[in-house]
């Protein structure tokens, strides 16, 4: 069954705002406007009590309700606000929440392997020259300690084996790299966390036909696609 209520007089106003990309409830104070369509939601949520208990009879069923409903609440939190949703067989194909059908249903339900992310990042900067690989190298194992490690992840800097004089290197984590790009008489770059970063920090260094030469040995033959490795 359903719960029959009356709309939320609001709703699709501030939807609205929030599939426009708005932080509706980032400024503070927050606007007037917000907090009654906050406390609105809270209202109807009351209003719908007495019929909701109607629906569920069952204590099983309703402990069952509570525990999908924080699963969701948490599983949103840990995904930056993004919910996953299945198709329920059972109700013509209806759109329904994983973490109700897994505690209320779950042996009707079809779960496929975790997707698991794989990246040959470091075969792919291993054949660059090696002086383009200094930002994007592995630090290394004198390096690899959980204090280093802190540090790159949060400035994006490892200590160094030069000389004290010398500034340190930044270097970035692998997983925020996307594009290598290397366009014979211009400078290295790449694409971090959609921010262009120059592989090298001697401005008059260009990419020169050995170096292209030198990443295609490594490649090896290239296809009618325009593809080899």
């Amino acid at each position: 069954g359903k719960l029959e209520l009356p709309p939320h007089p609001s709703k699709d106003f501030v939807h609205a705002r929030m599939k426009s990309g708005a932080d509706l409830f980032k400024d503070r104070p927050i606007p007037q406007q917000y907090l009654e369509y906050a406390a609105m939601d809270v209202s109807c949520l009351i209003a719908a009590q007495d019929n909701f208990f109607k629906l569920v009879d069952e204590k099983v069923e309703l402990e069952g309700l509570l525990h999908a409903s924080m699963q969701r609440a948490q599983n949103s939190v840990q995904h930056n606000g993004m919910r996953s949703f299945c198709f329920d067989v059972a109700n013509d194909y209806a759109l329904a929440s994983p973490e109700l059908m897994r505690t209320m249903r779950i042996e009707e339900g079809f779960y496929g392997e975790p997707l698991v992310v794989e990246s040959n990042v470091e075969e792919v900067i291993q054949v660059l020259p090696s002086y383009l690989r200094s930002k994007l190298q592995t630090p290394s194992a004198a390096t690899n300690s959980p204090g280093a490690i802190m540090k790159l992840l949060s400035f994006g800097t490892v200590p160094s084996q030069e000389s004290k004089e010398d500034p340190p290197r930044q270097r970035f984590p692998h997983g925020n790299l996307s594009d290598i790009v290397l366009d014979s008489g211009r400078r290295p770059q790449c694409w971090v966390d959609d921010e262009r970063v120059f592989l090298c920090e001697d401005q008059s260094k260009v990419v020169t036909s050995q170096d292209l030469s030198h990443i295609e040995s490594c490649l090896g033959q290239f296809g009618t696609d325009n593809r080899a490795g």
